[in-house]
């Protein structure tokens, strides 16, 4: 088994430091769009992100169902929850599907048109939404807001992380 000489062992040791250190101080998000909305997933809680196979729904509502290896998974299309326009189970429109466990467990798809991507954010810029606020406005599925530049030295844009159990509670009532 090989030895590390002491510059790298002390490299490695000041690496696994650093990332301790920011996972206290950031929080890596998923985020994808739905409609005009950014949204996002905290990375801990995604299985993965897959392109979207076939999606069966009837249309009448937000939900669908489609394969997975052999799991049948339930797809959740939040443009129609939020904005009534179903559009996300057009099979004509290529996307992805973040997986995601429901509260209760249960693996639960989220379609978006375009690659999420991953942000590392610092936990200042985290804040927590106001309970009127979600019971007021369509943003209900949102637990927090992140105001952050998507890109380097661009403008401020919102995203919206979701509260999953508010997502599953809808769909059941």
């Amino acid at each position: 088994m090989p030895t590390q000489t002491p510059t790298a062992q002390a490299n490695s040791t000041g690496k696994r430091s650093n990332q301790k250190k920011n996972a206290l101080t950031h929080r890596k998000l998923i985020v994808f769009p739905v409609g005009e909305l950014r949204l996002a997933v905290p990375m801990d809680n995604i299985s993965r992100v897959i392109n979207r196979p076939k999606v069966y729904s009837s249309g009448l509502n937000a939900v669908g169902v489609t394969t997975v290896g052999d799991r049948e998974l339930t797809i959740v299309d939040l443009h129609q929850q939020l904005f009534g326009t179903p559009g996300a189970f057009n099979p004509e429109r290529p996307g992805y599907l973040v997986l995601t466990p429901s509260p209760t467990g249960e693996l639960m798809g989220i379609p978006t048109p375009e690659t999420p991507r991953l942000l590392d954010i610092p936990l200042e810029q985290i804040r927590e939404l106001p309970e009127s606020y979600r019971q007021a406005d369509t943003l209900w599925v949102a637990s927090h807001m992140i105001r952050t530049a998507m890109t380097e030295g661009g403008e401020l844009q919102s995203i919206f992380m979701l509260d999953m159990a508010a997502v599953l509670e809808k769909l059941l009532s």
